[in-house]
């Protein structure tokens, strides 16, 4: 009936009689039923069409066209999103999601969907991109198209993370993730584990981030060649500088991210994040100009390509350079203000959190408390909704400001205590020391905050309720790593290591440190930093798979950190006295601690007494001049006359714990007043026996871990390298001299390490064994230490490596059969076990390294005490090999009579400052004693010990008038 409908509308044109149709009708209906009986009413279309009475087949053509039409602004929505023009690209997909539809096109709407949601996502509409995402899931999945429903599941996942709904994120990601390794799709599970970092990182879940990007990067090199490997390699390395920047490891961050721009980005987006984190990083560092010039080309890039979320994070950064370096709160609220306007339109509660946080800040400053109050509320709203735990620290850490400015100091040290529990809550779930190490380094903050609210000048510095609150705070910012390090060498942590993971863990540390041994030249530098990148990477990744595998690390506790009143039971002696710093950005604190009583001082201007503190070691280093003692004076009574003058004269033992710069300072060279007022001055070492401690908690778990018993064994192993052995090989030898010739580059040659042994060793009762003339080997080192020493003495060279600490090294002797092991790294100190009750490292600088806030100084001291020495014999600053053999002479003496460590370095001190010639600090104050003292090592000796001392004293006299003399003539030589 329709169609003889149509042919009637038509017929004028089509038949040329009424007779010809009717008979055409007859055979049409025929053929309708024949039709029917087979295939049904599809028959009637056919036979339409063979006789030729179907309209003409202008609508396939019609739909060619669409089509072709809708594919056009596919690609040109594909084209507008790699160069950044996300609106319209927007447009584009929509009209081709429009075509599509109309078509009944199935496959190429899901593809659509997709990306109209991946677009969304960067122009910051997390609702659109989350409904257009679920419309590609619900369409592909109808399909079959496992790896497009992956694909918006990922698009999902970071449409709920954009809406801080992080708990429904991650479900999604995950169900991406999982479906790409159904499929095999090693670009998307890349991207599934990148994206399922960044959620980590809003919740502050630094080992989950670092777990996942690290996996993302093994699948990205183990496909080095395909298209997507180079654009994701930037995207993950870019995310994973801004975990160390997080974790305090700030130069490693910068070096990735240098390393990255030497090559070009694979997208104008990924490029703007990378100037992103590079400003963060230079800022940091204290170079605000720097990281205003990279903030500022990255938010004109991101303002032309349109992407909001970049703009709002640039806007901030810009607010806080204004803020904090150049002090400009005004400028400072213009842009925050802009960017939590971007970060409330785009319903980024990440952002709009942290802005919340800084507008508290500057509203603070600018004496506007009620907008700051308003600002620090609704960023602890909203974190303590989502759980941001960073961002809601930063809002207690605010408001407890707030409070402090208004002079309410009660309110104020309850939110610097939430605020504090918090942080403690993060790094605690932090598992191991890589991860730990410098977590507290933009943290240090609120700690000195909540000790100047408990020691404030309208409270009473003995008061010993707000003394005790301080100290548990101080000593919670104070060598924590150095204290997580001696529970894991009691719990024997390593014997629960995988022997694989153990194995692969040295020879990356090997590679590391063999990375530094020399500089590379300029044509090779790149290749140089790139591949001490990759181990870097490997090793962290490693790390984590080794705390994963080890099931010891779950059951090691956190340290607990000792109350003030087991610190009096348990190291305080009736003659100990302990000295505590903390060294903030506004005061240094000191605690004097004895048996008896507790009290605090605080001190103004801490980089004054820094510039203070760098001219008087300067002027240390001239021995024929006596200006250092004008710092040094005053150095004693800005830190210490307040805490020791009225300390009573039975408190013979000071135990210093030093803080921040403070680690640079021998404080025993410091000249503190006379007995009368105006008597002359003299050293702090004639009044004290004085030693270090990383932390008072550090010394009172070395003193539970070895007792005040000494340990058994021989009474000494002696290690010298004189640096001549080299000479002396020949024929075969000849390589293995020439290895040492390179080891010893910049190193000069120590005439009289050998002499220093010898001299030490007769002091010293019982069985001895010296390693010299070249048997200062590691395998023999490492055959010795098995053996048990009671004292382990080096004579030779250390170099710290202030970059990579793992790299420090001691320099032993070629060894024929390896010659090019005579290094002995910092790292495998680390895996030594011994019993020591001394470990003397008689070499320039062995008590340097770099210095972590909250760790304190990553050095010699760290490793050894991590091996199970109890005390370590260290330096400050580059020593005389010609003086030294003496001195360690003086030294040794004392400690084979039965006097403690301590005790004995002081008495060789006072030697050296009754001699004419070497009275003066530079040679006897770099030596210093740190970790347990408390107890001698060998047996008193009585009888005969004045006559022998006496004997001592007088060769000793001896010495100094002839060694001068004896040392021109070898000069002269």
């Amino acid at each position: 009936m329709q169609l003889q409908t149509a042919i009637n509308a038509n017929g004028r044109n089509l038949c040329p009689s009424l007779g010809h149709i009717q008979i055409m009708l007859r055979l049409i209906n025929w053929m309708e039923r024949a039709w029917a009986l087979v295939i049904g009413r599809v028959g009637l279309l056919v036979t339409a069409l063979v006789v030729g009475l179907c309209p003409p087949p202008f609508c396939a053509a019609q739909d060619r066209g669409t089509e072709r039409r809708a594919q056009q602004y596919l690609d040109e929505g594909q084209a507008a999103y790699r160069n950044g023009r996300m609106a319209e690209a927007a447009k584009a997909y929509g009209a081709a999601l429009d075509l599509y539809k109309a078509l009944s096109s199935e496959s190429p709407i899901g593809l659509c969907l997709t990306r109209l949601g991946l677009v969304y996502l960067d122009l910051g509409d997390y609702a659109k991109a989350q409904a257009y995402s679920e419309a590609a899931i619900t369409h592909r999945s109808s399909l079959g198209d496992r790896r497009g429903v992956a694909h918006s599941f990922n698009n999902l996942g970071l449409a709920l993370a954009g809406q801080g709904r992080y708990n429904e994120a991650l479900p999604a990601l995950r169900k991406a993730l999982d479906i790409n390794r159904q499929e095999n799709d090693f670009e998307g599970m890349a991207v599934n584990l990148r994206n399922m970092g960044l959620v980590h990182f809003y919740y502050g879940r630094y080992h989950e981030v670092l777990n996942n990007y690290h996996k993302a990067l093994d699948i990205i090199e183990a496909h080095p060649e395909a298209g997507w490997s180079a654009n994701e390699r930037w995207a993950v390395l870019t995310s994973l500088g801004a975990v160390y920047k997080k974790l305090g490891w700030t130069e490693r961050a910068l070096r990735i991210y240098l390393d990255l721009l030497k090559t070009p980005a694979p997208n104008r987006k990924i490029r703007v994040y990378t100037w992103n984190n590079v400003g963060t990083i230079y800022r940091s560092l204290g170079d605000p100009i720097k990281a205003k010039e990279y903030y500022e080309k990255g938010l004109l890039e991101a303002q032309h390509l349109e992407s909001k979320p970049l703009q709002a994070v640039l806007l901030k950064n810009l607010g806080l350079i204004h803020l904090w370096h150049l002090r400009d709160v005004g400028g400072a609220r213009k842009h925050l203000e802009a960017s939590l306007a971007l970060s409330i339109s785009l319903r980024d509660d990440y952002e709009e959190a942290n802005t919340n946080n800084y507008l508290g800040e500057t509203a603070r400053q600018q004496g506007q408390f009620a907008a700051a109050r308003a600002y620090y509320e609704k960023a602890r709203e909203i974190s303590g909704n989502l759980m941001l735990r960073e961002a809601e620290w930063g809002a207690l850490f605010g408001l407890g400001k707030l409070c402090e400015t208004q002079g309410d100091r009660s309110g104020a040290q309850q939110f610097y205590k939430e605020a504090l529990a918090i942080i403690e809550s993060a790094r605690t779930a932090l598992r191991g020391e890589t991860l730990r190490s410098g977590f507290l380094t933009d943290k240090i903050d609120v700690y000195e905050a909540m000790l100047r609210t408990l020691l404030t000048e309208d409270r009473t510095a003995h008061d010993p309720h707000s003394i005790a609150q301080a100290f548990d705070y101080a000593e919670r910012s104070k060598a924590r790593v150095m204290l997580d390090l001696l529970s894991e060498a009691s719990a024997h942590i390593e014997q629960g290591i995988p022997v694989d993971l153990q194995s692969r863990r040295q020879q990356l540390l090997h590679d590391l440190a063999q990375s530094q041994t020399g500089r590379p030249r300029a044509e090779t530098a790149g290749l140089w930093s790139e591949r001490r990148l990759k181990i870097e990477r490997e090793l962290e990744a490693l790390d984590l798979r080794i705390l994963e595998a080890n099931p010891r690390y779950a059951l090691i506790q956190e340290t607990k950190i000792p109350l003030l009143s087991e610190v009096a039971r348990e190291l305080l002696t009736p003659e100990t006295a302990v000295l505590l710093f903390f060294a903030g950005k506004q005061s240094i604190f000191v605690w004097l601690l004895t048996k008896e009583r507790a009290e605090i001082q605080r001190i103004a201007e801490p980089w004054l007494i820094e510039t203070r503190l760098r001219s008087y070691l300067r002027q240390l280093n001239h021995t024929g001049s006596a200006a250092y003692m004008t710092f040094s004076a005053e150095l004693y009574d800005t830190l210490m006359d307040k805490s020791l003058k009225s300390l009573p004269q039975s408190k013979t033992r000071l135990i210093i714990v030093p803080d921040g710069f403070l680690h640079t300072l021998p404080f025993e060279t410091l000249l503190a007043p006379g007995k009368s007022k105006d008597g002359p001055r003299d050293f702090l070492i004639r009044r004290f026996e004085i030693s270090y401690a990383p932390s008072v908690s550090t010394w009172i778990a070395l003193h539970r871990i070895h007792g005040r018993s000494g340990y058994p064994g021989k009474a000494l192993l002696g290690v010298s390298v004189d640096g001549m052995e080299a000479t002396e090989l020949t024929g075969q030898g000849a390589g293995e001299a020439a290895i040492w010739r390179s080891e010893l580059a910049g190193l000069a040659p120590l005439r009289f390490a050998d002499q220093e042994l010898r001299n030490i060793q007769k002091y010293l009762p019982g069985a001895k064994e010296l390693y010299m003339n070249g048997r200062s080997t590691k395998a023999s080192l490492k055959q010795g230490v098995a053996a048990r020493f009671k004292v382990l003495h080096f004579a030779t060279h250390s170099v710290i490596n202030e970059d990579v600490p793992e790299s420090s090294f001691v320099l032993l002797s070629p060894d024929p059969a390896q010659p090019n092991q005579t290094r002995l790294w910092l790292y495998e100190i680390f895996n030594w076990r011994m019993e020591a009750d001394l470990v003397v490292l008689s070499s320039c600088r062995s008590g340097l390294g770099p210095r972590v806030v909250g760790d304190g100084v990553i050095g010699f001291t760290r490793a050894f005490m991590y091996a199970g020495a109890r005390a370590l014999v260290t330096t400050f600053w580059e020593i005389r090999d010609d003086v030294t053999p003496f001195f360690m002479e003086q030294f040794y003496f004392y400690l084979g009579r039965g006097e403690r460590p301590s005790e004995a370095l002081r008495r060789a001190k006072l030697s050296f400052l009754s001699s004419p010639s070497y009275a003066h600090p530079f040679y006897w104050g770099a030596f210093a004693i740190t970790g347990e003292t408390s107890s001698n090592i060998f047996p008193v000796r009585i009888g005969k010990s004045w006559l022998e001392m006496a004997l001592a004293g007088a060769i000793f006299l001896l010495l100094m008038i002839f060694c001068p003399m004896a040392l021109r003539r070898i000069k002269r030589a």
